[in-house]
């Protein structure tokens, strides 16, 4: 996490390899293999680095990383899998071009999904949902941000009445602002 704290760009390759248990993450940490909690702190590394950057390049790198490590993780990795999604939430918005308001729908597609996720970890699934809205209260307004808004909180309003909701979706609508339940941006 240190290295992401840092803001040094070139810190980003390895973090990502950490976060990935990757053989270059390996050697770097001298291990056989990274322990979660070591996983965990790149992931938000990752976050911490790309917040204090407006390199696109550098936060394309770190999208693609933690997809990858969205989609390979699974199972009783719950902290790094928290992790992840608060990262892909809290990677900067650029809603003022039309790929950067692309991307942005991307990264809502893919949380949502986890947030909808029914064999997903409910802790995971509230978190994804946390992420949404920090998302969604950083990305201002745009063809596709506004439609995802839309469907997202429709979606979470038909989840949390349908009587399918857990208490930590119930718990993640109402401190999700601009996302499901509360005023925010999307208010």
């Amino acid at each position: 996490m240190a290295m992401g704290i840092s803001g040094q760009r070139r810190a980003i390759d390895g973090l990502i390899a950490v976060m990935l248990d990757s053989g270059a993450g390996r050697t770097l940490c001298g291990t056989e293999s990274v322990d979660l909690r070591t996983r965990t702190f790149a992931a938000w590394g990752i976050a911490l680095l790309c917040q204090r950057s407006d390199d696109v390049r550098l936060q394309l790198r770190a999208l693609a990383g933690l997809q990858t490590a969205l989609l390979d993780e699974t199972g009783d990795a719950l902290d790094l899998r928290v992790a992840i999604v608060h990262a892909l939430g809290r990677l900067p918005v650029d809603a003022g071009s039309e790929k950067g308001r692309a991307r942005a729908v991307h990264r809502l597609e893919m949380l949502e999904a986890v947030a909808v996720d029914e064999d997903e970890s409910p802790l995971v699934r509230a978190h994804a949902s946390a992420a949404v809205a920090t998302m969604l209260s950083s990305a201002g307004a745009g063809p596709g941000v506004d439609d995802f808004r839309a469907s997202f909180r429709k979606a979470w309003l038909t989840a949390l009445t349908d009587g399918k909701a857990g208490s930590a979706d119930q718990r993640a609508a109402v401190l999700a602002p601009g996302g499901g339940g509360g005023q925010g941006a999307a208010g």
